[in-house]
């Protein structure tokens, strides 16, 4: 990984690799040579990473609704059976149109 990289939104977790150096100008950085964005594993976790409104129209009500019907199987629902959040309190046609551009 070279050059700047986003910086992660609240919620988003980062695995890095690499090596504390010693800058002349800026004094003690990480300089990190591998950068991996982790979904996170827990309740909490998923909903504070989908409630963090990296994804329009779920902010933290929605996400907790969301999260509150499945659980740690959240990521897979939306990843292989997005139309189940249709399930959901609060997921409706209009919403679950808009998501389904941003999956």
């Amino acid at each position: 990984m070279t050059g700047e990289q986003k910086l992660p939104a609240p919620g988003e977790s980062l695995r890095l690799k690499g090596q504390w150096v010693l800058d002349t100008k800026f004094g003690r950085q990480f300089r990190v040579e591998r950068c991996l964005f982790v979904l996170p594993a827990t309740i909490v976790g998923i909903q504070n990473y989908l409630g963090s409104h990296l994804i329009k129209g779920i902010g933290p009500i929605i996400s907790k609704r969301i999260v509150d019907k499945f659980g740690l199987e959240t990521f897979d629902v939306i990843e292989d059976i997005l139309e189940r959040l249709l399930e959901a309190e609060g997921i409706g046609p209009v919403r679950m149109e808009r998501l389904t551009k941003v999956w």
